[in-house]
């Protein structure tokens, strides 16, 4: 990412294939996760993949990093319960704990 906020892959992959992304922080700015849109490479530039969809994507990041609406909450629950060690508790139970806080 080299600072800028966002990791963009030209073919490098894949052929044909121009993926960005960009990362999910835990509250003290840690990176546990990322978001990612890949698009076809005869469709897009990389020019337009920054100027289209790197905003939206630091956006919908954003909104999930400080659970600003509840379908970002939601996603950033979801998220957390398939990235912690469930040896105590049911992914439900797990949602439920989190939707509680």
């Amino acid at each position: 990412m080299d600072g800028v906020g966002y990791a963009l892959y030209d073919q490098e992959a894949f052929i044909n294939d121009i993926s960005v992304a960009v990362p999910l922080l835990n509250r003290i700015g840690d990176p546990v996760g990322a978001v990612n849109v890949a698009v076809q490479a005869s469709r897009w530039s990389t020019q337009d993949v920054v100027r289209k969809l790197v905003p939206e994507l630091l956006q919908t990041a954003h909104q999930i990093n400080k659970g600003s609406n509840r379908e970002a909450r939601l996603l950033s629950i979801y998220i957390k319960a398939c990235l912690v060690d469930q040896r105590s508790r049911t992914k439900q139970r797990l949602v439920e704990a989190c939707l509680a806080q």
